[in-house]
């Protein structure tokens, strides 16, 4: 064998041991100094486009994954790899058709079907998108998610109770960095001034913001409450909430959870934007009925449903709750209503998204 091949295959093989080590910026530089040598060997383009993937160096690993279909157009792999890249550059279009030569080679790809529902879905193209997510649960996918994702779809599907944790945790942990920005000045949302405001002049021992997010609701609260407590799921949500510095204490858990278990007792409790992740309100409604004190006051936001039905899971991916429902669940766990308001919770598509904002009172 030439010296040229054999020092790129002595590369590749450090390459995988930095690799195997979590050195990412050592393996990219090896598996490029390989390909050098090489140039065009597959598993070396493979390599280094994983790399750069987890590196974040989307362009890059879609320079190496371009490459890789050039030499191995016949591999369902290779499209695969590089339709998912695509897919984080938000360059919708063209990862559909990458998922879709994928499965013209490989039919059997549960992923590829996968991500051809999700990107069907946000087309509007829904019956196609249902069949896709049942064909790769058929070929195995049995994820939560994909389930959940079928569920938005298919009207015949019975929606689950809540949005899957894990699903909702990565949204907000990948979510987190942009999360003020485009949900504030993008999708015009407004819902902590609107459901906060009405409090204004009122004085309460102590405020518990359940999913809390950033901390959006934190400086509203603040002059509200003498202490103000947060819990959400998404780690990196609840390290931006604690840099605002205006909560006594923020709770990385499920907010059910943390309300089933908590010692702590609240006069005052807010959930903005949160019931879009539930759909069975019931056991939220259980939870802050043991924490409330007398008299307090449950304020939330709900995006409105279908009268007919209690919730609703939309191809948004978001529930949408009756008003008789939550009429219903604030009798039964002793609550009356002081108001519940129709508004606009945000933009949807350029869109406004009708929801509730509704004022309870614990009165039993």
């Amino acid at each position: 064998m030439s010296e040229p091949f054999e020092r790129a295959k002595a590369l590749f093989f450090d390459c995988l041991a930095h690799l195997e080590s979590g050195r990412l910026i050592e393996a990219e530089q090896a598996f490029s100094e390989s390909l050098a040598l090489v140039p065009g060997r597959a598993s070396t383009l493979s390599n280094l486009g994983v790399v750069r993937r987890r590196l974040g160096r989307l362009d890059g690993a879609l320079a190496a994954f371009d490459e890789l279909v050039r030499v191995q157009p016949e591999q369902a792999e290779a499209w695969l790899c590089r339709g998912e890249v695509l897919l984080q550059l938000d360059r919708h279009e063209e990862a559909l058709a990458d998922y879709d030569r994928c499965l013209a080679i490989d039919p059997n790809r549960a992923l590829a079907w996968s991500r051809r529902g999700s990107l069907l879905r946000l087309a509007g193209r829904l019956e196609e998108a249902a069949d896709a997510f049942k064909r790769a649960l058929t070929l195995g996918d049995d994820s939560e998610t994909t389930r959940y994702f079928l569920a938005s779809v298919a009207e015949r599907q019975a929606p689950p109770a809540v949005a899957p944790a894990g699903y909702v945790q990565s949204l907000f942990d990948d979510y987190a960095d942009d999360f003020d920005h485009h949900l504030v000045d993008v999708l015009h949302y407004d819902v902590p001034q609107r459901l906060l405001g009405p409090l204004a002049g009122r004085r309460f021992a102590q405020a518990l913001d359940l999913g809390c997010g950033t901390g959006l609701c934190a400086p509203l609260l603040a002059p509200l409450a003498a202490v103000v407590d947060a819990v959400d799921l998404s780690e990196r949500m609840v390290a931006k909430a604690r840099e605002r510095g205006l909560y006594r204490d923020v709770t990385q858990a499920d907010l059910v959870a943390h309300l089933q278990t908590t010692e702590r007792r609240y006069d005052l409790v807010a959930a903005a934007d949160v019931f879009i992740y539930i759909g069975d309100l019931a056991p939220v409604f259980a939870g802050v009925r043991r924490v409330i004190e007398p008299g307090g006051v449950f304020a939330f936001s709900a995006e409105q449903g279908d009268e007919a039905r209690d919730f609703v899971l939309r191809p948004s991916l978001t529930y949408g709750h009756s008003s008789n429902y939550l009429k219903r669940l604030a009798a039964e766990h002793g609550f009356e209503v002081a108001d519940l308001q129709p508004h606009a919770l945000r933009e949807d598509q350029r869109r406004p998204v009708p929801g509730w904002l509704v004022w309870l009172r614990q009165t039993a």
